[in-house]
Parts: structure tokens; C-alpha cells; sequence
């Protein structure tokens, strides 16, 4: 026969400071977590982020042609028209 094992509480004090280590909503999710796992399936692939860099050409000779350029532009709150 196996040896028993000890019980020790899932959610236990930090120390002696009456902290919690998880949040009492963070706890509560912990509790049969096996439940809800759905045997089978296999998880949704992520949806494709958008680039961003874009690839963009540049005119002259000697310029190289392209350049990888920030698809979205950063506009700070300074600089912006107010109305």
C-alpha cells in the first residue's frame, strides 16, 4: 500500500502576512479545472495578426527600391487637432 499523501490547501498564505497567494476569484477557477476541458477537441487555431511592418516601394536609383515601413502610424495626444 501506498504511503498517504499530505493534505495541503490548494490556495495557502504568502508567509505569515495573511496574503493569499491566488485571489479568491482566482481560486475559484482553479476547482475542477479537468470539468470543463472538452476530451477530443483540439484548440482553435489564433486568428492572423495584421502586419506590422509593410513593404513599400521607394523611388530613385540609388535608393534601393523598397523600404519596411510601420504599417500603423503612432499619433501622439500633443500633436493632435483638437476641435
Amino acid at each position: 500500500m501506498a504511503p498517504a499523501k499530505t493534505k495541503s490547501p490548494r490556495n495557502y498564505m504568502l508567509g505569515r502576512s495573511g496574503v493569499m497567494r491566488w485571489s479568491s476569484s482566482a481560486a475559484f477557477g482553479k476547482k475542477a479545472r479537468y470539468r470543463w476541458a472538452k476530451k477530443g477537441q483540439k484548440a482553435k487555431p489564433a486568428p492572423a495578426k495584421p502586419a506590422k511592418l509593410v513593404e513599400k516601394k521607394i523611388g530613385g536609383e540609388k535608393n534601393g527600391g523598397t523600404r519596411m515601413v510601420q504599417a500603423k502610424k503612432f499619433v501622439s495626444q500633443q500633436n493632435a487637432v483638437r476641435k
